[in-house]
């Protein structure tokens, strides 16, 4: 008895820091330079071309006004220039990180160049109200301060509007109207299987996989609820709540890595034909690496992104490595279930594994065929495309086990009653 209560506090303590951790990561998303933003504001130093903030306009055949920039900032410096870019060729791309491109370079490549006088005391910083014309395209929009080799300091304000007044850039346009959406159907989905957790609970039926299935759910609902927030918000104030949004990806991660172990738990056969748990430290090991290099994937788009750059979360390094982690986790995946499948003699069983393998095996595929299709879409609507995709993707997956998970099925695949399996789930329950 002693030594179940050391455990249960081990485990206490180690849920505690763990949650500690991630609220410390979002803190850290929170307090980085906004990417998704049509305000911003701060202080800034430097020299040559120092980044201010983008935003993604419209576009209109007519020629009319697509939206505004407008820019106050102040400085006590002499030599520098506000400058916009848009993102052709022959601008942004051509000057950022180009050291060769000197001040005249950089002057042909704007698209607007306005001198910024220094304040003086008394004086007043320069405002700038520059409207936006673009014919063809949706495109990205860089504000930039730019000197001659001068170093400087000033301080700033930038905001960005679309012609019809939104703040909304056209890469952000429907973002909220898909997580209101997605709030009502996660959170009708978290109702009903909570419902089905206490139905099973009160059977003493309610075992280790529909725990698992249960923490997914709520960490998704929660990743819906926090971005809807943040994107109710920043169409008032074009800014948003950076800490929900941040806090919100972190729960995304957690209700990805609490599938996958849910997905490969089954795929073992764990509670469908067998009590017994077995490669339990290669199962940790390979879901507490897929979770270390999400949370490092996680934190680089919230902090470690240049915002000055439309990099696809895919194109980095960790992005990389999640990609071709999951494929050797499909390969893992397709062999266990085929496994399981061939040892089962009970005909629902069976066909439970050949659907189960089937359709799941296309989740552990779904990252890397989201990050090449990612990288095929223009920036304006990649983010949003993605998104969507996703959305409805998981809805799918999470929707087709949920009703596996039902009381009035589990017991058909699953050996569910809590009581026979007491020694196989506690190696659960201490992960």
């Amino acid at each position: 008895a002693e030594r179940v209560r050391i455990g249960t506090r081990m485990a206490a303590l180690r849920r505690s820091g763990m949650l500690a951790v991630l609220v410390a990561l979002a803190a850290v998303a929170a307090l980085a330079p906004g990417a998704h933003a049509a305000v911003f504001s701060g202080t800034v130093s430097g020299q040559r071309l120092i980044y201010l903030g983008k935003f993604c306009f419209d576009y209109d055949p007519m020629g009319n006004s697509v939206g505004s920039i407008s820019a106050q900032i102040n400085t006590a410096s002499t030599g520098a220039k506000f400058m916009l870019f848009d993102d052709q060729d022959t601008s942004w791309p051509a000057v950022y990180d180009n050291e060769n491109c000197d001040c005249n370079c950089l002057e042909a490549a704007a698209k607007e160049v306005q001198p910024v006088p220094p304040t003086t005391a008394g004086g007043t910083p320069i405002s700038e109200h520059d409207k936006i014309i673009e014919k063809l395209t949706p495109r990205f929009w860089y504000a930039a301060l730019v000197t001659c080799d001068i170093q400087i300091s000033a301080t700033y304000k930038l905001t960005f509007i679309q012609a019809d007044g939104s703040q909304e850039g056209v890469n952000q346009r429907g973002l909220f109207a898909l997580y209101i959406t997605m709030f009502f159907f996660w959170g009708l989905g978290s109702l009903a299987q909570a419902w089905a957790s206490r139905w099973l609970w009160r059977a003493r039926t309610f075992h280790p996989i529909v725990k698992l299935f249960t923490l997914s759910m709520v960490c998704w609902f929660i990743f819906v609820s926090c971005s809807m927030i943040h994107w109710a918000v920043y169409a008032g104030d074009g800014v948003g709540v950076p800490f929900l949004h941040g806090l919100g990806h972190i729960f995304e991660v957690l209700g990805r890595v609490s599938f996958l172990l849910l997905a490969m738990l089954i795929a073992k056969g764990w509670t469908i034909s067998t009590t017994m748990l077995t490669e339990r430290v290669q199962l940790l090991t390979a879901v507490g690496l897929v979770l270390l290099v999400y949370l490092i994937l996680a934190i680089w788009d919230l902090a470690g992104r240049n915002p000055a750059t439309t990099t696809y979360i895919y194109d980095s390094a960790p992005g990389v490595i999640i990609c071709i982690m999951h494929v050797a986790l499909m390969g893992w995946f397709v062999l266990r279930v085929t496994q399981s499948y061939k040892e089962e003699s009970h005909t629902e069983k069976k066909k439970f594994f050949l659907y189960f393998g089937a359709l799941y095996s296309l989740w552990f595929l779904s990252v890397p065929f989201f990050a090449i299709l990612g990288a095929l879409v223009n920036p304006p609507w990649r983010e949003k495309t993605v998104a969507i995709l996703v959305m409805l993707a998981n809805c799918v997956w999470y929707g087709v086990l949920g009703f596996m998970l039902w009381p009035s099925r589990a017991t058909t695949y699953f050996e569910i009653q809590t009581d026979q399996f007491v020694a196989s789930t506690q190696q659960y329950e201490d992960l």
